[in-house]
């Protein structure tokens, strides 16, 4: 069986090698393995952290944003199944500012 990059289009299989060198593997094994819930931890951080300084000014507004974020990985999720490609989707969207699909 073909590997899942085997049938994406060259050009495709280029960027990604080209995001790939920008990212140090060290932040590339932590987007693999980050979940939403760690997400949702390092906000409620920011949060108690801001919150502590009293620089807490309508934080509650990412709640929508990372609801919407959430949806949006189980979509791209099952579009994006079994590809190395996933993880850095997220990585592309921060890095370069231009995001990345699959």
């Amino acid at each position: 069986m073909a590997s899942p990059g085997a049938r994406l289009p060259l050009s495709f299989n280029v960027a990604f090698e080209r995001l790939k060198e920008t990212v140090s593997k060290d932040d590339a094994r932590s987007f693999a393995s980050t979940t939403m819930e760690d997400v949702w931890a390092a906000a409620k951080d920011i949060e108690r952290q801001l919150e502590s300084r009293r620089s807490l000014r309508a934080f509650h507004r990412i709640q929508p944003f990372l609801s919407g974020l959430e949806q949006y990985s189980k979509v791209i999720e099952v579009l994006c199944n079994q590809t190395p490609y996933l993880a850095f989707i997220w990585v592309g969207k921060s890095s370069s500012s231009s995001g990345g699909s699959c």
